[in-house]
């Protein structure tokens, strides 16, 4: 933009320049269309204090922006919070009530276990029907048998009986005594088994003599 020799119009790079700068101008205003745009002079001093204003304006939105993003965040871990709590919540309360339903699912292969089934048999194959339909509902609810492998896992098992066996290793599974079962990641209820201990041969005493001298 043009000035006339009269304009004088102080800017920051003229007022970084000419730190003295002290005097006033007198207001100059031109038009530009429709809109009349002031145009002002100031001293080095009120600029100064115009550029102080800004930055300490910029610094105090910038600490109340960190502390915004600071509360937003906790505000996100603690949903999160919620969230896992409500889960967890909601799978404990499930994880009881199918606890409880294993005595049924009990009851059933019981029942199978002391009857003789024929095929053919309308009644027994209904209550399979029902056994199937049953142990299918808890397992999408989220139960699963634990598997006994060889070895006896204190984790998931419990040892009710023990048995002298040369033949297997230390703390082989002898037999499964009764199923245990996982819901999800957690064990609901542990397998009852059998292990194998090595049988302990009885040593012989051994009697020295303090007194004898070599």
């Amino acid at each position: 933009m043009s000035a006339d020799d009269d304009d004088f119009i102080v800017d920051a790079d003229y007022i970084d320049e000419n730190e003295n700068y002290t005097e006033k101008k007198d207001v100059k205003s031109k038009s530009i269309g429709d809109n009349q745009v002031e145009e002002i002079t100031i001293s080095k001093q009120e600029y100064d204090n115009l550029k102080n204003g800004i930055i300490n304006e910029k610094n105090r939105y910038d600490e109340l922006y960190d502390k915004f993003q600071r509360i937003q965040a906790d505000i996100d871990n603690y949903k999160k919070y919620l969230d896992k709590e409500k889960i967890s919540n909601i799978n404990y309360a499930s994880g009881q009530l199918i606890k409880k339903l294993l005595d049924v699912l009990d009851n059933f292969e019981r029942a199978f276990a002391s009857i003789n089934i024929k095929k053919g048999d309308t009644f027994i194959e209904g209550l399979e029907s029902i056994y199937n339909d049953f142990y299918s509902i808890l397992e999408k609810e989220g139960l699963k048998p634990i598997k006994c492998l060889r070895k006896f896992d204190p984790y998931k098992q419990e040892c009710l009986l023990t048995e002298d066996r040369d033949d297997l290793e230390e703390d082989d599974i002898i037999e499964i005594l009764s199923k245990g079962y996982m819901f999800k990641d957690k064990v609901l209820r542990p397998a009852m088994v059998k292990i194998a201990k090595k049988k302990v041969e009885p040593r012989e005493d051994i009697n020295i003599d303090v007194n004898k001298k070599d």
